[in-house]
């Protein structure tokens, strides 16, 4: 994944699911606020107060010890095999589109499958637009076997949420959206919508501040909850994620001013905010651009900020610590990397399991330049090399049981539409499978 800077206008687009996704897929933001369709209006803005709450807290720690990680070369003399001898369970499936539609954010054919048996992806015939109708931003649930898509009427520019089994044999409409919202899953049984809030020109993009969690809705009985308004800053605030921990829903957001960057959490529960990560304010550009923090499946989370020896990490971080403990030294621990591999930046972090995907810093501007790919399982403290080097386009989406990556391939600088191509790599064997012409939308379980 890309470094944190790069993706305004979320701090945590490493989220599950992701991809970042994100990733969620930010340059498609082209929603507004409004979900009258939902039966919810906009919240209005009368912020509560940032102040103490029932935030549980617990004692600082000590400093985290160093570690090197071990490094492993994961390199078969005949890499590329077979879909069928990839290795992948029989109930996967990968999410796949089109890379023309896809790259355009719009998608006129639907959503494709593939699996370990199928020599070509299969569409998805359920949920192949109608005539004068497309699709964009396809999210797969933590559990693998839903589906979400916003479907956009062409002629009324209306834009509706949609659900689906990955087969498509369940399939109903959950309401409509605003132009510029977005929905994003929060666990397997909850979504969350986001959009600007007071923002009235349609003509022009809102800017990354005006963006905040407007409703969560359980997408299988289609009730929602109206969120409250996040807490008025003096510098810019920029919303993050949700978390859903020990029954409470809580929101992440990091706050830009001229005394540097800091983290807050906003309890939806009791209306109060805290700030965490104290160890990480700074006004040290250099540091910022280099974090990365994801929210795990179960609620914890993980920070990591690139070094010149290595990485430091935090894992499997409570919130009562995140809250509580403000000793940099005493919660980011030191990881010294082989010196072949560096400069190297955390590309992408698992929710799933204890893997990080790292990649060779960029040399200079050039493009063309192939890249180191490495997985480091920080539990183990090992470091895997699977003599796999690609271009600075690519994408990456890590399995949720940490056995496979699959990596997108888009050659870059081309003329549009750019030649994709899709590898799914065996992060055990080393082994990898392409697929010509596709981009990865998921992990899907049928």
């Amino acid at each position: 994944m890309k470094r944190l800077a790069s993706k305004v206008p979320s701090l945590v687009v490493l989220l599950g699911g992701a991809t970042l996704t994100a990733c969620i897929a930010f340059s498609h933001l082209l929603e507004d606020a409004s979900t009258s369709d939902l039966g919810v209006a906009s919240p209005e803005i009368s912020p509560p107060q940032v102040t103490s709450s029932n935030f549980p807290t617990s004692p600082l720690s000590t400093v985290a010890p160093a570690a090197v990680a071990q490094s492993i070369r994961l390199c078969p003399e005949v890499a590329v095999v077979p879909m069928r001898d990839l290795g992948l369970p029989l109930e996967t499936r990968l999410v796949v589109t089109l890379p023309q539609s896809d790259y355009s954010g719009v998608d006129r054919a639907g959503p494709f499958l593939l699996s370990s048996q199928d020599l070509e992806p299969k569409p998805v015939e359920a949920l192949i637009p109608e005539k004068g109708t497309s699709n964009e931003s396809y999210q797969v649930s933590r559990d693998g076997h839903w589906l979400t898509f916003m479907r956009r009427q062409e002629t009324t520019q209306r834009r509706e949420l949609w659900m689906s089994s990955i087969d498509g044999e369940r399939l109903w409409r959950i309401g409509e959206v605003g132009w510029y919202s977005y929905a994003r899953w929060v666990n397997d049984e909850e979504i969350v919508i986001i959009g600007p809030v007071a923002w009235d020109d349609s003509n022009e993009r809102p800017p990354v501040t005006a963006y905040m969690p407007l409703l969560t809705i359980n997408p299988f009985t289609l009730t929602h909850e109206p969120l409250p308004a996040l807490p008025e800053t003096e510098g810019e605030r920029h919303f993050a994620d949700l978390i859903r921990a020990d029954g409470r829903l809580y929101a992440l957001y990091e706050i830009w001013s001229q005394r540097g960057f800091s983290f807050y959490v906003f309890d939806y529960a009791d209306e109060t905010a805290r700030q965490v990560f104290r160890w990480l304010d700074s006004t040290e550009w250099d540091l910022y651009k280099s974090l990365n923090i994801m929210v795990t499946a179960g609620g914890a989370f993980v920070l990591s900020v690139d070094r010149p020896y290595g990485i430091d990490i935090a894992f499997d971080l409570a919130l009562s610590s995140a809250v509580s403990q403000d000793n940099y030294d005493g919660n980011m621990r030191q990881i010294t990397l082989p010196e072949g591999i560096l400069p190297a930046y955390v590309w992408s972090i698992s929710p799933f399991t204890e893997t990080i995907a790292l990649r060779e810093e960029l040399p200079g501007d050039d493009l063309s330049q192939d890249l180191g790919f490495y997985v480091l399982d920080y539990g183990k403290m090992t470091l895997t090399d699977y003599c796999l080097r690609q271009d600075i386009s690519t994408e990456l989406d890590l399995s949720p049981d940490g056995r496979f990556a699959a990596l997108t391939l888009i050659d870059l600088p081309s003329s549009l539409p750019p030649r994709t191509s899709l590898v799914i790599l065996s992060l055990e064997t080393g082994h990898m499978a392409e697929v010509d012409g596709y981009r990865m939308a998921g992990w899907g379980r049928q």
